[in-house]
């Protein structure tokens, strides 16, 4: 491997200012968010480097762009994925901040789906329409880049993560000659929380279960012998590793090991890294260097199964780097054992308290696949994704200790509920375990008009192993469904 082709990012040996430039590349311009896009049809769009922000119309949907310039004459697509409706303004441009580190042009694309479908809280994956495949209409928005800056298909690199991962294979089988990188791709989109989805693009006249879809989106495979292909996947998120990509193993004939493989075309890499949301673990701008500058040596006949070791190593950087960031999570929400905040001061929680979260300081552990949260009037709003969401699916709050077997404590609560649910459940949990003990059910009186309730509930657990307050998903229902908290204490009972 030719290791003096890897991008620098410096151009002095003197080790203070290369430190002075190496620590700017962390700082992307962001110039860009004050400007208006500039509206372009097609056949009009061309790029400057004074303007960063485009919306390029192509056959009557709108592709909101953002540009960087460069001096080498290849060219990044960086691919956006799903996000939940109302957490992040319309449009949203991922990976937008790598920009220095890619030596090249770099376009980023968001999904135009969600111009049209606004409301919706998953991935859609550029789908479109039954006639009209939006990857296929933006690949023509490459194309006009390619041409504008004589920039061939060996140079054009799409990248994306989860439903931009499906959009960068997608592409690249599109695209002769071209390369993908892809982390945790979807490649069957009606099995990716199919509730919801199956749901909301039958409501757009949308098949995702049919085998005859004209675009071939349905089943999404790597198709093009022609084109190179890097795929990273978390071997702990099963959804992921025994779920869409079971049938890419089985279709590719690759064995799926831990660490990187190649087979012809495809570089495979298998992760495994623990986080509190494992269908996310990607890698960061400083990684996918790492992945487009190895792929790039493979295309020139590097064999990748030679870094079989390496990216072990790689793996462990990997899971040291998550662990931090859920260390800094935890140390940054009131999901503490030992300390609430107050006004962004700490203190130690009393001694009689075993939980106090008050108003906007609560924040619940929870699957962000199936939980949003939001501040209203700095009160907790926790909503789910699904309308109908899956059994199982909980929030919690770490307690200060251990509830003790054969002591009585009060759990004092003010909150507002709007389901169609007939009950909502209040329970204690042992944590890293199914084990739960439900300490109040509240009966909704629907004909009540909506308002904030204050509960004072004594109870006694059942065992010692309780360390954890818990709700759960599955009784918020319906399409306006949701769960808004001012305050939540237990403390022991006093005589």
């Amino acid at each position: 491997m030719d290791f003096s082709a890897f991008p620098r990012f410096t151009d002095t040996d003197d080790p203070d200012e290369a430190v002075k430039q190496i620590e700017a590349l962390r700082n992307a311009p962001t110039g860009w968010m004050k400007e208006t896009p500039e509206l372009t049809k097609l056949e009009d769009f061309q790029v400057s480097p004074d303007k960063s922000r485009y919306t390029v119309d192509v056959d009557d949907v709108p592709f909101e762009c953002l540009y960087f310039p460069s001096e080498h004459r290849k060219l990044y697509i960086m691919l956006s994925g799903g996000r939940a409706a109302g957490v992040f303004k319309y449009p949203v441009f991922m990976r937008w901040k790598f920009s220095p580190y890619f030596k090249g042009h770099m376009l980023c694309v968001d999904d135009p789906m969600f111009h049209f479908h606004k409301k919706v809280s998953h991935a859609n994956w550029f789908y479109g329409t039954p006639e009209k495949s939006y990857l296929v209409l933006l690949l023509k928005i490459v194309k006009k880049l390619m041409d504008q800056f004589s920039i061939s298909a060996e140079d054009v690199t799409f990248i994306g993560s989860s439903a931009g991962g499906y959009a960068a294979i997608y592409l690249a089988n599109l695209l002769d000659y071209s390369s993908a990188i892809a982390m945790n791709p979807q490649l069957s989109p009606a099995d990716w929380y199919p509730e919801e989805t199956l749901r909301d693009f039958s409501s757009w006249g949308i098949d995702l279960t049919s085998d005859n879809d004209p675009f071939n989106r349905n089943k999404l495979m790597i198709t093009n012998p022609k084109s190179w292909y890097f795929i990273t996947v978390n071997q702990k998120s099963a959804i992921d590793f025994r779920g869409q990509l079971k049938t890419f193993y089985e279709n590719s004939k690759i064995t799926p090991k831990f660490g990187l493989t190649q087979k012809d075309n495809i570089l495979f890499w298998v992760l495994s890294v623990e986080s509190k949301d494992k269908h996310v673990v990607y890698f960061d701008k400083a990684g996918l260097s790492m992945c487009d500058f190895m792929l790039q040596q493979v295309r020139k006949g590097f064999d990748a199964n030679q870094l079989y070791s390496i990216s072990q190593l790689i793996n462990e950087l990997t899971v040291e780097r998550y662990r931090l960031m859920t260390r800094i999570m935890d140390l940054s929400s009131t999901d503490r054992y030992d300390v609430k905040p107050n006004r962004k001061k700490y203190h130690i929680v009393p001694g009689n308290l075993v939980l106090e979260h008050e108003s906007g300081g609560i924040c619940f552990d929870f699957d962000r696949n199936t939980w949003e949260s939001q501040l209203v009037n700095n009160k907790l709003m926790l909503t789910t994704r699904p309308v109908n969401p899956p059994i199982g699916k909980y929030a919690a709050l770490p307690l200060a200790r251990k509830l003790e077997k054969g002591k009585e404590y009060v759990l004092k609560l003010r909150f507002m509920l709007m389901t169609k649910s007939n009950n909502y459940y209040f329970l204690i949990k042992q944590s890293m375990s199914a084990n739960t003990q439900l300490i109040y059910n509240h009966t909704v009186n629907h004909s009540e008009p909506l308002g904030w309730t204050e509960k004072e509930i004594v109870f006694s657990p059942s065992s010692d192993v309780y360390d954890e307050f818990m709700i759960g998903a599955n009784q918020l229902r319906g399409e306006d469904a949701f769960i808004s908290f001012d305050y939540i204490t237990i403390t022991e009972k006093t005589t």
